[in-house]
């Protein structure tokens, strides 16, 4: 619920094509916890999709 509720404020600020990619890089929150909380081994195919995401979402921003 908490997710959705700042989905919708963050496009009510910004605008769609920039808000939508960022938002779906949840990815990056899952891999960081099952690492963190559950134990699983970071892998290279992981670190890789990760990073791709960010570089994704960082060029996106400029």
């Amino acid at each position: 619920m908490a997710g959705h509720l700042a989905y919708y404020y963050a496009l009510k600020s910004g605008e769609a094509s920039r808000v939508t990619p960022v938002t779906a890089a949840y990815p990056v929150v899952t891999v960081l916890l099952v690492c963190l909380l559950l134990g699983e081994k970071l892998t290279w195919s992981k670190v890789v999709g990760v990073l791709l995401i960010v570089a994704g979402v960082i060029l996106l921003k400029k």
